[in-house]
């Protein structure tokens, strides 16, 4: 049986987590044995705890913010539960995980390396320095990479454009969702409104993801409150959990 070892940083809301939920619980296991590294921080902890055909190790060192102490040991951390459970394949999500695991991966010999990426660690706002130094570390990891799957079209082009990875090596595979759950949904809309408390009269715009910085929900906000003084019947409705709850609220 082929042991696959999927790390990604925390386990919160977002594309990321939920992705790496839908594989472990759809790998194959009559091929595959599932482990699952990641920190013990986030709103998805307890779901992950709930799968059945998966492997879980939860460490305290592996964390968002950048750490040089830390990041140290949680590389340590990986290379060695790699070695202890004679992983074969290693599939890594989200930036800092992304380049603990990757570089843990390739010293410990493991056979096949694969990095989704949703996004980057790198960003316009930050000072060049730190931007140049970012998409340099994910340039020398993807030469440790086997396959760079990129779950963006933009994202993809953009990687190229900066020389991370290649045209051979990266892979364009949108993320899936279960279609069965919505296709035949028959909603009451006045009393999903009427339990809102929002007037039948009323129009609603809608937000729905998770409460950080890239999604943009504080922004959300300020616009709701600009137009809804010049809108008196358009309501907002903002659907979602995470660390900016309580500056949301």
């Amino acid at each position: 049986m082929i042991k696959v070892l999927h790390i990604i940083t925390e386990l919160e809301l977002g594309g990321a987590q939920k992705l790496t939920l839908d594989i472990l619980e759809n790998l194959d296991s009559s091929r595959f044995k599932s482990y699952l590294l990641s920190s013990p921080k986030g709103w998805l902890v307890d779901d992950v705890r709930n799968l059945k055909k998966t492997t879980i190790f939860l460490t305290s060192f592996l964390k968002r913010q950048i750490n040089p102490f830390y990041d140290l040991i949680a590389f340590f951390v990986i290379y060695l539960y790699i070695l202890k459970n004679k992983i074969r394949i290693v599939h890594t999500n989200s930036s800092k995980a992304g380049i603990l695991g990757r570089w843990a991966a390739k010293l410990a010999g493991v056979t096949v390396i694969i990095h989704t990426y949703h996004g980057f660690g790198f960003n316009p706002k930050q000072k060049w320095i730190v931007r140049y130094f970012f998409v340099l570390l994910e340039k020398l990891t993807a030469k440790v990479t086997d396959k760079l799957i990129f779950v963006s079209k933009n994202n993809k082009i953009k990687a190229e454009k900066l020389k991370i990875g290649n045209k051979n090596k990266n892979v364009l595979i949108y993320g899936a969702i279960e279609k069965e759950k919505f296709l035949h949904r028959v909603i009451d809309y006045k009393s999903v409104k009427n339990e809102l408390g929002i007037a039948e009269n009323n129009k609603i715009v809608g937000m729905v993801g998770p409460l950080k910085p890239q999604k943009g929900p504080l922004t959300f906000i300020n616009i709701a409150a600009k137009l809804h003084c010049q809108f008196a019947n358009v309501k907002f409705v903002l659907i979602g959990e995470g660390y900016l709850r309580s500056k949301v609220e």
